[in-house]
């Protein structure tokens, strides 16, 4: 006997699920340099300052929860100041990047001169 060749139909393949919405789709631009470069130095003062202040703390001769406190409050202090000069440059940054964007609208806005198309 001949063989039988199955009927069905071959499955469907899975089509890969695209997102709904634009948002999804877009993608973080990335920060610009100076801010990254301060964000990181700030993050790594901070940590560092942490540590400094707990180690020395426990090498002074203090107990462990008061070292720990001691450390929480460096690390309290040193993220708030810098996170207020942070915020002071990003608010820069971000007031120099809009006028730029003026500018360069207000050009794009005056278009050319009509007098070539008169003349």
């Amino acid at each position: 006997m001949a063989k039988k060749q199955d009927a069905k139909p071959p499955k469907e393949q899975k089509k890969p699920k695209q997102p709904k919405t634009q948002a999804a789709v877009r993608h973080a631009a990335p920060l610009p340099s100076l801010l990254d470069v301060s964000f990181s130095l700030a993050s790594l003062i901070v940590l560092l300052a942490g540590v400094t202040t707990a180690g020395v703390s426990l090498l002074k001769g203090s107990t462990v929860l008061m070292a720990a406190v001691r450390g929480c409050v460096a690390i309290f202090s040193f993220g708030a100041i810098f996170w207020l000069l942070n915020y002071f440059l990003a608010l820069q940054v971000i007031e120099s990047a809009k006028k730029d964007l003026e500018a360069a609208k207000s050009e794009m806005d005056q278009g050319e001169s009509t007098l070539e198309v008169q003349a």
